[in-house]
């Protein structure tokens, strides 16, 4: 079954909120999170690493983060690639939740996750498609993946 991915960015000055969309055969879903165009771009090129390490993959997480900027409250959206089995396969992992009005509530309204079956060229493809976003080169990216 084939899924799609998409991803687009509206800057503000030095920081930008990240939007993501996937749609799958079963089900969908959509959030936003802010980031620095800094953080956003090493974010971005560590997706681009080989080989990928299982246990510091590459992540994009944003939400509400606690006083200490160190932990997330609620997680609004989460990307993630771990590999699968030893053949140079990886699955990418997309979280996606909408938040609760107030940002001290650990509860989220809807949440929705997916796991994509990908490789290593297809996140280098990521990797310079996000970065291109974070440039202001590409207004909107789409992948289509196996899920």
């Amino acid at each position: 079954m084939s899924a799609e991915l998409k991803v687009w960015v509206e800057i503000d000055g030095n920081a930008a909120e990240l939007f993501v969309r996937f749609i799958t055969p079963e089900f969908s879903g959509q959030s936003s999170a802010w980031f620095s165009l800094e953080n956003l771009k090493l974010f971005a090129e560590a997706f681009d690493q080989y080989p990928i390490n299982p246990h510091t993959p590459p992540i994009i997480e944003g939400g509400y983060w606690d006083s200490t900027g160190k932990t997330i409250r609620q997680e609004h959206l989460h990307i993630s690639a771990y590999p699968k089995g030893s053949l140079g396969d990886l699955d990418l992992l997309v979280r996606l939740a909408v938040p609760t009005e107030d940002p001290s509530e650990m509860k989220l309204k809807n949440s929705a996750s997916a796991v994509f079956s990908t490789n290593y060229e297809q996140m280098a493809e990521f990797s310079r498609s996000l970065i291109a976003l974070t440039a202001g080169q590409t207004v909107e990216v789409s992948f289509n993946f196996e899920c």
